[in-house]
This record gives structure tokens, C-alpha cells and sequence, in this order.
């Protein structure tokens, strides 16, 4: 995958020498997240993580004990995580991320 695919995370060297984490997704859009934003979207990408792989668990318990893959997704999607953000549903993401940082574009 290049780099104007997909989302990347990268240290990035500031201009007056200290570093910073450096978000940027589709080679299009690019922002550099403050302190505070970087561990925010750092816990958002480990829950998120967690949430996959214990719903992967349990989607592979409830085809092997009955249900078809179409109502075993629509059950964990409807019942077993109804908290999860509405886009979440629809795209796969990681976490929300904060616009405190400057955000840049990328030609």
C-alpha cells in the first residue's frame, strides 16, 4: 500500500526540534496532534481493537451454534454493541480524532 492509501501514523520533527504524532489519511488530509490528542486517539485504536476481537468472538460462536453470518452481524451490531457510534457502523475506523492539532493539506 502507498501512501496515498489508507491511514497513516508517524512521528513527525518539529521545527524547533521535538517531535509530534503526525496523522494523515489518504495522502489528502494531514494533522499533527497535539500531546493530549495522540494518547486520546491511541486509547480510541485499543478499545476499538478490543471491541473487534471480542466481537469476532462471538460472531464465531453464534454461526457455529445456530445462526446464519447475516443475523449473527445484525445481532451484535443491534444488540450486543448498540453504544457504538453510529459510522462505526458503517466504515471502519479508529476512533475519532481531535482537529486541535493544525490540520494541513496535502498535494
Amino acid at each position: 500500500m502507498d501512501e496515498t492509501e489508507g491511514l497513516w501514523v508517524r512521528s513527525e520533527v518539529l521545527p524547533d526540534g521535538s517531535y509530534a504524532v503526525g496523522l494523515s489519511v489518504g495522502g489528502d488530509r494531514a494533522w499533527t496532534l497535539t500531546r493530549d490528542a495522540a494518547v486520546a486517539y491511541a486509547v480510541a485504536c485499543f478499545a476499538r481493537a478490543t471491541q473487534a476481537e471480542h466481537d469476532a468472538a462471538v460472531f464465531s460462536l453464534l454461526v457455529k451454534i445456530v445462526l446464519s453470518k447475516q443475523v449473527a452481524a445484525a445481532m451484535i451490531m443491534k444488540e450486543i454493541r448498540p453504544d457504538r457510534p453510529e459510522d462505526t457502523r458503517r466504515r471502519s475506523r479508529c476512533g475519532s480524532t481531535s482537529r486541535s492539532g493544525s490540520e494541513a493539506d496535502r498535494s
